[in-house]
């Protein structure tokens, strides 16, 4: 049973993309001894003790939170003892860093980490934590009721049957974590320019379109003549362009992947309007279409870049 689960839950994740390179088992920390060697440090560092048959850890010691149990008074180990070993078992892999997305229901678990990784010696910046908030679908213009209680619920299965994989990875990675997320299936279904990542990539797709264009016209991507590029719409994608390292590190830096989104729908909004405005393939003024061309190359190098961060697809054709 544990395996089709597993096999199910994998296969689930396979279709999003999502490859994991090792599946961890909890119960090898028991068996290869990792739990044991956990209580051992805190042993001797004088961070644990006994009550009412359970042993304990002094997270007290730490942060402002209660002491917690690692062993119950049978004898069992807690998740949460379990958790600090497996944290403490990837710390002695060798790993910089880790990342954990929780629920917001587990939002009063991270000081009790954060403080078990200070008890047994571990860098502060090695936890890292990223609460999400709940989500919830909405069809027909109306909330998705769900109640696991009465079998009413949606699996992601279903979610990406509906509306594809791209629509689910675009949209889960659109919202911030720290706000409730509104999944609209029925926009994310939509071919049309309301669907942000529809949006996105028929930019890319529009792109790829002009420059058949110019083939065919024997126009060619030229930097020679890059001065030409000022007028207002011309800055305006240039400035856009430019901040776009910046964009990244402020995604790196905590986390917030609506950041990326946001740009990219930002610089479709700014392509459309340059399409629709500008004359970009003109046989009959090379120069200009050369350097046109070659800031259509740009932003489309950062269209497909950041679609590929999102392990979204970005096609050629629409």
């Amino acid at each position: 049973a544990l395996g089709k689960m597993l096999e199910d839950i994998l296969g689930t994740l396979r279709t999003l993309r999502v490859e994991f390179d090792n599946v961890f088992f909890e119960s090898s920390l028991i068996e290869d001894g990792t739990v044991k060697s956990v209580i051992e440090i805190l042993d001797r560092k004088g961070l644990t003790y006994e009550s009412e048959g359970a042993k304990w850890l002094r997270v007290s010691s730490f942060v402002e939170d209660d002491d917690k149990v690692l062993v119950r008074s049978n004898g069992t180990n807690t998740y949460f003892m379990t958790d600090i070993a497996y944290h403490y078992n990837k710390h002695q892999r060798n790993f910089e860093k880790v990342f954990d997305i929780w629920g917001a229901d587990h939002m009063g678990h991270i000081p009790r980490m954060k403080a078990a990784m200070k008890a047994l010696g571990i860098e502060d910046d090695f936890l890292n934590v990223i609460i999400h908030q709940y989500v919830n679908l909405k069809r027909e213009g109306e909330v998705v009721k769900m109640s696991t209680r009465r079998g009413e619920f949606t699996t992601l299965d279903e979610l990406v049957e509906a509306v594809g994989v791209d629509s689910t990875r675009y949209f889960f990675a659109m919202f911030d974590p720290d706000t409730h997320m509104l999944f609209d299936i029925d926009l994310a279904r939509q071919k049309s320019n309301d669907n942000p990542v529809f949006y996105v990539q028929y930019a890319n797709a529009r792109i790829s379109n002009v420059f058949r264009t110019a083939q065919e016209k024997s126009v060619a991507v030229s930097g020679d003549s890059l001065e030409l590029l000022d007028s207002q719409d011309d800055r305006r994608i240039i400035k856009l362009l430019t901040i776009f390292p910046e964009i990244l590190d402020s995604v790196v830096a905590d986390y917030r992947t609506n950041r990326l989104t946001s740009y990219l729908e930002d610089i479709s909004r700014a392509f459309h309007a340059y399409y629709n405005k500008n004359i970009i393939v003109d046989p009959a003024n090379p120069a200009l279409s050369g350097a046109r061309l070659a800031l259509c190359k740009a932003l489309q190098n950062i269209l497909k870049g950041g679609l590929e961060l999102l392990g979204v697809e970005a096609p050629d054709s629409m």
